[in-house]
């Protein structure tokens, strides 16, 4: 009976965790929602035809190596007291006061592979278009890597719960973008004002998870 009661006054707090990680994936994903939709509207990049497939591959996968760079910056973190955790809340905060200062930044849509070695290797075994799309979304991850470090790094051992989260964010974002390419209008306004309110949200995340340590209290003591 004690456990269970224990189980109940957790669930709050993992609800709450559950809709900052919604906040925070709207905010660093509205750039790879017009990315998602303006390439499932075209399939087209120069002579080169883009799938389905090839679009939704590439985005995962990028998303993934996102995800995995941002826990493994997070975990050796997670031992820091939240007082000094809090922080880290900094991050997105400049991260969206810079976006502020440019506020017509333009996402990167089309991005050419560079000649490597390591390229033309990866080349003889995944299509030319699937690695492009992993390189916008990697060129594009900068917001996801600035709100996901400081974001990870402070729920420390419920980083298990809310990571598998994302993918399934991610996997609807995904979905969504299909569905935008039939709505022309919508698909343009987003495409066109959606980047405006990234920053706001990005600096919203920052003071939240500053609030959240206790970092403020910290040093008003």
């Amino acid at each position: 009976m004690s456990k269970l009661i224990e189980i109940m006054h957790l669930i709050p707090g993992i609800l709450k965790l559950i809709l900052t990680s919604m906040t925070i994936f709207l905010a660093s994903s509205i750039d790879d929602l017009i990315v998602l939709t303006l390439h499932l509207a075209s399939k087209s990049h120069k002579k080169n035809k883009f799938s389905q497939k090839e679009i939704s591959y590439g985005y995962f996968i990028g998303i993934f190596i996102l995800v995995f760079l941002s826990l493994f910056v997070s975990v050796p973190m997670m031992g820091i007291s939240y007082k000094y955790l809090g922080f880290l809340g900094l991050i997105p905060i400049y991260r969206g006061v810079a976006l502020l200062l440019h506020i017509n930044k333009e996402v990167s849509t089309f991005v050419e592979l560079p000649d490597h070695k390591v390229v033309d290797f990866l080349k003889n075994y995944f299509s030319p278009n699937l690695l492009i799309m992993i390189a916008i979304t990697l060129v594009n991850g900068g917001d996801n890597v600035s709100m996901y470090i400081p974001f990870f790094s402070s729920i420390k051992y419920y980083v298990i719960l809310i990571v598998p989260l994302f993918f399934v964010y991610n996997y609807y974002w995904l979905k969504l973008s299909q569905k935008l390419v039939e709505l022309k209008q919508i698909n343009y306004v987003l495409s066109k004002h959606g980047n405006k309110i990234v920053p706001y949200l990005m600096i919203g995340v920052g003071i939240y998870i500053i609030l959240r340590n206790g970092t403020l209290t910290y040093l008003l003591r």
